[in-house]
């Protein structure tokens, strides 16, 4: 459109908001060779499926303030008038669809001035070239290109060319945050159950989570004489049962969750069960 001078998604939050729609597809928002269009504004976005913003020669600026995450891919080129991208609640991109170049920026001669501070995954690869003006140091240090961070812990490809400075803080393994699992004393004991709640909170996606208790201290999921209840994957909380115990008897128990990296253990409590 040759006269289009603003574009404004005032009221749009998600693709979530067609997807449910007979005639979905792939949600998509594509803004692409628009001579005379100076800046785009998406002040209530939180999440969309696609982004390309590509050839729009006057734009000047791109800001959405609240949008937190691209599940395909944010695709930003050869807008040769833009100075500035701000999307500082953007945590990832790529979560969706893996095999797939989630974040690029290129061709973007002046773009000088970004906002990523949130900014944490990266799914399968990240481009950032040709960007004359632009220093990579802008981006946050805890960024981490991932293949995905479940089933494989493998980090994905950085193509980084041609910026101002191709220098870059990210992808630092020694900032990854520990593991935290956390769980509480044992209730509704009983005879021969119990019950707690755990909480995981980590960067990685677990592949198995639960409990694993004993009548001896430090009990693991790989010992023969030690009792285990998976309880589903994932992070965040769960509710966990130990059953078949014994009367008046001593149990150690605690949760475990189980990553690409191996199997971690949470803090060890005891209790002990009715007579």
């Amino acid at each position: 459109m040759r006269s289009l001078k603003s574009v404004s998604f005032d009221s749009l939050k998600s693709s979530n908001d067609v997807k449910d729609k007979d005639y979905w597809h792939e949600p998509y928002i594509l803004i692409s060779n628009n001579k005379l269009l100076e800046e785009i504004n998406a002040p209530s976005l939180e999440d969309f499926y696609k982004i390309t913003i590509n050839n729009n020669d006057s734009l000047s600026e791109v800001i959405f303030p609240e949008l937190t995450t691209v599940h395909k891919n944010l695709d930003v080129q050869n807008n040769g008038s833009l100075s500035k991208i701000h999307m500082p609640k953007l945590e990832t991109t790529g979560d969706k669809v893996y095999n797939q170049n989630s974040f690029y920026l290129n061709s973007n001669q002046t773009l000088n001035d970004i906002n990523f501070e949130s900014l944490l995954k990266v799914y399968t690869s990240l481009t950032v070239q040709n960007n004359q003006q632009l220093d990579l140091n802008d981006f946050p240090c805890k960024l981490f290109v991932l293949e995905n961070d479940g089933l494989d812990c493998t980090f994905g490809d950085i193509n980084v060319s041609n910026n101002l400075d191709d220098t870059y803080c990210f992808q630092d393994p020694s900032l990854i945050p520990p593991i935290d699992i956390q769980t509480v004393a044992a209730f509704n004991i009983s005879s021969d159950q119990a019950q707690t709640a755990t909480n995981i909170t980590s960067y990685t996606k677990m592949k198995s989570r639960g409990i694993v208790w004993s009548t001896s201290a430090n009990p693991t999921i790989d010992d023969v004489n030690d009792f285990s209840s998976e309880n589903g994957s994932l992070n965040g909380p769960y509710d966990s049962y130990m059953y078949n115990l014994q009367p008046n008897t001593t149990y150690y128990f605690r949760a475990y969750g189980e990553d690409c990296n191996g199997v971690f253990y949470g803090n060890e409590l005891e209790f002990i069960t009715l007579p």
